[in-house]
């Protein structure tokens, strides 16, 4: 497919998204390690009929490295920067994995701006315990092999993400993020280290949204399991469960399944304002 490809400076950093299609704006933030090139199939399903803006975190796609180590907080920080220089009144956040926990610190930052959030198996809500804190520094540290380029690194990442993104749908995805493991490993590490502290417990976060939320759960996720997940789920004031047979990214994994639920969850919204119509800008670099 063919998309429009553009970058905004934020202070230090120069950060590369997708803007395609007019309509209420969706706007999609992706997983450690991955890109705004997780949503194009999903981009050329909808964007006849929404402003789809995906967005490549620093150290990701076409984004500078970074002026801050990994996290939420730091992804949330640049994301709600771009929205203020794109003019962008209303949105809905659609968040995968470290994604869906920046859709969260959004939420609760600008309750004016976000209308609904999408969350594909989404960081930070399941309680931090011991086994948490020992993966986190175990992860991290096998991540800071593959910036010192470990040889035995990138058989690993591959083995890892074989277990990752398990559906057919999701191969050639899954294959350009294993063919990018050395690149992306610091990003990966400052990430895992992230994922250890106490900031990154969003738990009482989510729960005083009183928004939609579609909680769009992979049940094969072997690491953010969905049954730590449910006690917060189940809190939710308007949340919304559905499940997939699948890794961790349910809308590569089963796009038409996703899609149907997507479609579902949209209409319920309602979306009749003018806020969300905003248009994308004049000077579009097309890519493949």
């Amino acid at each position: 497919m063919l998309y429009s490809r553009h970058s905004l400076q934020l202070g230090q950093d120069t950060v590369g998204y997708i803007d395609q299609g007019t309509g209420p704006t969706l706007v999609c933030l992706h997983a450690i390690g991955h890109s705004a090139d997780d949503y194009a199939h999903f981009i050329q399903s909808i964007s006849p009929r929404f402003r789809c803006i995906a967005i490549d975190f620093p150290g990701h796609g076409a984004s500078s490295k970074g002026c801050r180590p990994v996290s939420s907080a730091f992804y949330a920080d640049v994301v709600e920067a771009m929205l203020n220089q794109l003019a962008i009144e209303r949105c809905i956040l659609i968040g995968n994995s470290i994604g869906g926990a920046t859709a969260i610190e959004l939420a609760i930052r600008l309750p004016e701006k976000v209308q609904a959030l999408i969350l594909c198996n989404p960081g930070g809500i399941f309680e931090r315990n011991r086994v948490t804190r020992i993966a986190s520094p175990v992860f991290a540290g096998l991540f800071a092999q593959g910036e010192k380029h470990a040889r035995w690194y990138k058989t690993f990442f591959s083995t890892f993400y074989r277990s990752v993104l398990t559906n057919a749908p999701a191969r050639a995805r899954r294959d350009e993020i294993i063919e990018q493991a050395y690149e992306t490993a610091q990003v990966c590490r400052e990430a895992w280290q992230s994922f250890g502290t106490p900031e990154s417990d969003l738990r009482d976060s989510i729960r005083q949204l009183n928004l939609p939320i579609l909680v769009a759960w992979a049940t094969q996720d072997r690491i953010n399991r969905l049954k730590l997940n449910l006690p917060t789920i189940r809190a939710l004031k308007n949340g919304n469960l559905k499940t997939y047979p699948a890794g961790h990214v349910a809308f590569l994994e089963c796009p038409d399944e996703f899609l149907k639920d997507f479609e579902t969850f949209m209409a319920s919204l309602c979306l009749t304002t003018d806020e969300s119509m905003t248009a994308p800008p004049s000077s579009a670099i097309m890519a493949p």
